[in-house]
């Protein structure tokens, strides 16, 4: 699992199957990494907004999960636990059991919010923490992420996900197999022309 800004350089290109995560996972761990680096979090409380996704009732009925589940999606506020935190674990491991969340699913079509409340190892103001994501995403980002992926020559998009164009040099990898099956099955039939032919005179 990989996410940009987080542990993306530790793509290798041997690895075929890979997972990018999920938004809330994207969203949280660049944060919580900056603010681990720097400042250190003991234990931290991570409460995220979503919209609406495949998975909701769309008028109220039975739910096998939980009570609330069950809800109309379009209609309400639905509270429910998430798994991001144990994502941000994986992709973090200094963070694996430091930090709790919940989520709320809300009747919107488009929307992520992501609120990290932490306990820190080192006093800081609010201004320091500021300094140090914005530094970070200005001076680091594009430039590592070029250095990466740009010696493996894969093309890169600022501010697009990076792992973008490894899915696609892995889905072109795929089509260029099955069109070089394809090409050589064509010349076996070329070179061997049909047995029925030659008897039919044709």
């Amino acid at each position: 699992m990989f996410v940009v800004g987080v542990n993306w350089n530790e793509y290798k290109p041997e690895y075929d199957i890979i997972s990018n995560a999920r938004c809330i996972t994207n969203c949280l761990a660049p944060l919580a990494k900056v603010i681990n680096d720097r400042f250190g979090i003991v234990e931290g409380l991570m409460t995220t907004v979503h919209s609406i996704t495949i998975t909701q009732e769309t008028v109220d009925g039975p739910s096998s999960k939980y009570l609330r589940g069950g809800r109309a999606a379009s209609f309400n506020i639905i509270p429910s636990s998430t798994k991001a935190v144990m994502a941000v674990g994986k992709v973090l491991p200094t963070l694996n059991g430091k930090l709790t969340g919940m989520s709320f699913s809300v009747p919107t079509v488009d929307v992520l919010v992501v609120d990290l409340t932490v306990r820190l190892e080192r006093a800081s103001t609010y201004d320091e923490k500021q300094k140090a994501t914005i530094q970070r995403v200005r001076t680091r980002r594009l430039e590592e992420q070029n250095k990466v992926f740009a010696a493996r020559k894969m093309c890169l998009v600022p501010d697009q996900n990076c792992l973008t164009p490894v899915l696609i040099r892995l889905y072109q990898k795929y089509m260029n197999l099955k069109r070089g099956k394809l090409v050589n099955h064509l010349t076996s039939i070329i070179k061997k022309p049909d047995p029925g032919l030659r008897k039919s005179g044709n």
